[in-house]
């Protein structure tokens, strides 16, 4: 009398663990190595400051390249008519005070343009601008 052993094939379960295994490893390296932040559009040479004052979120942000060029929220505006686009800008905003703006100017600038979009924004009636600068331990405000 001979017996004959049958063999279950594998579980297709049994199959599936390598492949949800790196699945989750790919999951966890592109959360590591992923940027959370959105990229700045304007790629500048922030100046550096011994500053220990975190940056705080802003409504409105000027970024002042070493060529002079003015980008407000990633938008190209000539100097002449930044005052005007901040005035709109701050009126769509709404806010029940006047809003912080962030200045991103480039290092390579001269500081008499710097001071000259400062004085700019002050006619804008703007209460608070921060100037962005770079700190050993990452971006400061």
């Amino acid at each position: 009398m001979t017996v004959e052993l049958r063999q279950n094939p594998p579980s297709s379960d049994t199959q599936l663990i390598p492949l949800i295994n790196v699945v989750f490893l790919m999951l966890a390296f592109f959360m590591i190595a992923g940027q959370i932040q959105r990229p700045d559009s304007v790629v500048l040479e922030t100046p550096i400051s011994e500053s220990e004052s975190d940056r705080q979120s802003s409504p409105i942000t000027i970024a002042v390249t070493k060529d002079e060029r003015i980008f407000v929220n990633g938008t190209l505006v000539l100097q002449e008519e930044l005052v005007n686009h901040i005035s709109e800008m701050s009126d769509e905003i709404g806010s029940p005070s006047s809003p912080t703006i962030l200045l991103r100017a480039d290092a390579r600038l001269a500081a008499v343009r710097t001071r000259a979009i400062l004085g700019a924004l002050r006619e804008t009636g703007i209460g608070e601008v921060s100037l962005a600068t770079l700190h050993t331990s990452g971006f400061r405000e």
